[in-house]
């Protein structure tokens, strides 16, 4: 089965690396609504996000489109110059493990790949529509 950077590669879906020496520097570009993740993440995430009473970030005002259709990760707040992300402390594996710059370096792509399927990651995650999952009152807006 390809993997996830393969795939990518196949449609052309690369993000600029946009790392300081391989370093992410927090820029939120590669947030997605569509993430790969476990049954046990999704439960995690919803606690963290009942617990701390965040809701969805918006990432373009309403007015621009009449059918907004928001592909960016929910939690991802656009507002910050860092640390952009609501749920960093219990994000998902992927966000934990993924970096722009394992598009062009080979080895680094190995490592992050090779530590989620050491745990099995891949055998437990599917792709999860963020904003559905933890806001589904959100729906009617899209």
């Amino acid at each position: 089965m390809p993997t996830f950077c393969e795939n990518a590669r196949k449609i052309n879906l690369r993000p600029e690396d946009k790392t300081i020496n391989g370093q992410c520097i927090q820029c939120g570009e590669c947030c997605s609504n569509f993430l790969p993740m476990t049954a046990a993440e999704v439960d995690r995430v919803a606690r963290y996000v009942a617990e701390k009473g965040i809701k969805p970030a918006r990432h373009f005002p309403v007015v621009l489109v009449q059918q907004p259709l928001d592909m960016c990760c929910p939690f991802l707040d656009v507002n910050k110059p860092k640390e952009k992300c609501s749920i960093y402390p219990v994000r998902p594996s992927i966000c934990r493990h993924f970096s722009c710059h394992y598009m062009t370096d080979k080895d680094a792509e190995r490592r992050m790949l090779y530590q989620l399927s050491n745990d099995g990651w891949f055998d437990k995650a599917s792709i999860v529509n963020v904003r559905n999952t933890f806001f589904p009152e959100t729906r009617a807006e899209q």
